[in-house]
């Protein structure tokens, strides 16, 4: 009977602490995203075409060959060496 006290307290103390690492683990999950965020999105840019047209946004990512703008609520996507002007990713 003695072991199976024993048995039921050792569950519980494991059950409590693999819910405070779970629990600990997604907090920090969700912090280091966040600031993540935060860091990569930079300050509003002017983008200037050839043919004078220019286009404000915030910097959100850039690869090889495309610059993404954040405007507002939408994101282009500005080829950097190409024939299109930009593209909007819904």
């Amino acid at each position: 009977m003695v072991g199976i006290k024993k048995a039921g307290s050792i569950l519980t103390g494991t059950l409590y602490f693999s819910f405070f690492l779970f629990s600990t683990f997604t907090f920090l999950l969700i912090f280091m995203e966040n600031s993540q965020i935060n860091k990569q999105r930079g300050s509003p840019i002017n983008l200037k075409y050839s043919d004078n047209e220019n286009v404000n946004g915030i910097v959100i990512g850039k690869t090889k060959n495309v610059i993404f703008l954040l405007q507002g609520e939408k994101v282009k996507a500005i080829p950097i060496n190409s024939i299109v002007k930009e593209f909007e990713i819904k």
